[in-house]
């Protein structure tokens, strides 16, 4: 090769197949980890839908016949009823069918669920993750790979990949509506319009509160694309409003009766009405609580405290606005708006969390819309980007390896058991054997996961590797102090520390921002 060192072909061939080999890696990977964990099936989310699915199976929505497995259910008209949207129920219909009719359903609900969501909850975090990845990179050239990564293994993504609840296949769809309508540099067709609507129409068959991506995104079509263009997603999504109100009409005699009212358990108010637990306010939810707020984003299993990388989201926001505001000002909409409605959901026994959950479940549903310009924050700091990827990564990964569905006041348990070796089951598992053995096909491509995202961080970092380094460091240590504090607050009630604490992290925080600015100032030019 002329001015330099003879390339061999095939060195040459694994320099070009390299990122596409990559990619290929990370795609089995995620198969891996979304598959592989075999949760328990507790008598809340996951036992409802799987009532309700069997419940079709026998031709009819009343649960009479299986309501004992489940305590989230509904009690209408002398019949008892799932509380959930009917969409997973029906899109694991045929594959419950087939397993029924050939004989190959489990007894155990633990590994019927687990062959269920393999069809439907799996394929649908795979493609969330493809889409948020290939618009990442839309967004920030090279950092589409690290962005899929930081979303299905460092948030809340990675147990709900796993766990049979209906956010991630909302969120899918969802995310699926605004990678279709998101460009404003060209004409919306007809058909795209036509599409958007209905797949963002259909959220709302598997999660009722995703009704506010729908109204969002129709927001966003008609100013950026116009009134015909609105009219048409209207259109698209008329048909998914037509099958949930029919629905209804078939299961409870009425199109305005939805399955979260009346949930158990019921109770009479001053006047004498008897009201389920979701009947008071709009489908219980209220005005927001600051406290409620600060739960859900500071306790011990808030979302910045185990997914830090979304607070590198939202700074990603704020860049995305100076080069795409109406889409920056979109994301933002969402996540704000989904903080308040969560905080507003307190009237519920259940809590802001929605009962025992790794975290702020209802928040699942933007986690793609906060993710997705993260490739501008991580760029601008990749030593930052670094830190809190291990830190998110691998909470993620002791959430969803020992025990998912814990309430609050019990985080310390995901300690005790890693201690112990105590795991949930995977395909690898014996009988009821769990251990470090059988964990080792969801560790293994999860560290693997881990180490591509790192790779692709500390490339960016090689510029300016002193910054980098001090801009990991202190974000670790921001992230330490934060997870301490959270601590202090919620389990010790120690609030003057718990203070200190937070205060410390934000000056170390504002640190990192410093060096990453300084950073940019004296790298070369691209």
């Amino acid at each position: 090769m002329p001015g330099g060192r003879d390339v061999h072909p095939l060195e040459h061939a694994i320099r070009i197949l390299r990122p596409g080999l990559l990619s290929v890696v990370v795609a089995v990977c995620f198969v891996l980890v979304f598959a592989v964990p075999v949760h328990i099936a507790p008598c809340g989310t996951q036992t409802s839908h799987y009532a309700l699915v069997r419940s079709l199976a026998d031709g009819t929505a009343s649960i009479d016949r299986y309501e004992s497995i489940t305590c989230d259910k509904a009690l209408f008209g002398g019949h008892y009823y799932s509380v959930k949207a009917p969409g997973l129920a029906v899109a694991s219909l045929p594959a419950y069918l087939l397993l029924d009719h050939t004989g190959l359903r489990p007894e155990d609900m633990r590994w019927a669920i687990w062959l269920l969501s393999l069809t439907t909850l799996v394929p649908a975090a795979l493609l969330l993750v493809y889409l948020v990845g290939r618009t990442a990179e839309s967004i920030a050239p090279g950092w589409g790979r690290f962005t899929a990564i930081a979303l299905g293994a460092g948030t809340l993504i990675l147990p709900f990949g796993s766990l049979w609840f209906a956010h991630v296949p909302a969120a899918a769809l969802a995310f699926a509506a605004f990678v279709v309508v998101r460009r404003t540099d060209e004409r919306l067709s007809s058909a795209r319009a036509l599409a958007a609507g209905l797949l963002a129409g259909s959220t709302v068959l598997f999660e009722y509160p995703l009704a506010l991506v729908a109204a969002a995104l129709l927001l966003y079509v008609g100013i950026c694309h116009g009134l015909r263009a609105g009219l048409r997603f209207v259109a698209g999504s008329a048909l998914p409003a037509a099958c949930l109100l029919a629905y209804n009409q078939w299961a409870f005699g009425s199109f305005r009766h939805f399955s979260y009212q009346y949930a158990l358990p019921l109770r009479t108010t001053s006047s004498g009405e008897v009201v389920g637990e979701n009947d008071v306010g709009f489908f219980g939810i209220t005005w927001p609580s600051a406290d409620a707020l600060a739960e859900i984003l500071f306790t011990p299993r808030g979302l910045v405290t185990l997914s830090p990388i979304c607070v590198l989201g939202a700074a990603g926001i704020v860049l995305l606005y100076r080069r795409a505001r109406r889409q920056a000002v979109l994301l933002g909409g969402l996540v704000a708006t989904f903080l308040v409605y969560n905080a507003g959901y307190t009237l519920n026994t259940a809590g802001p969390f929605g009962g025992d959950t790794p975290g702020p479940r209802f928040l699942i549903a933007i986690l793609p819309f906060l993710l997705v310009p993260l490739g501008l924050a991580a760029r601008a700091a990749p030593g930052v980007s670094a830190a809190l990827l291990v830190a998110s990564v691998s909470a993620m990964a002791l959430v969803t390896a020992t025990s998912p569905l814990l309430g609050g006041g019990e985080e310390e348990r995901w300690m005790r058991e890693l201690r112990s070796g105590t795991f949930v089951k995977t395909f690898a598992s014996g009988g009821e054997s769990s251990g470090w053995l059988t964990i080792l096909p969801f560790a293994v491509p999860l560290a693997i996961l881990l180490a591509i995202g790192l790779r692709d961080a500390l490339q960016a970092a090689r510029a300016r590797p002193a910054y980098a380094a001090f801009g990991a460091a202190t974000a670790a240590i921001a992230w330490l102090l934060v997870l301490e504090a959270s601590k202090l607050v919620y389990r010790d009630d120690n609030r003057p520390a718990a203070l200190i604490a937070y205060v410390l992290a934000a000056v170390v925080a504002t640190a990192a921002l410093v060096a990453a600015r300084e950073a940019r100032l004296h790298s070369p030019p691209p």
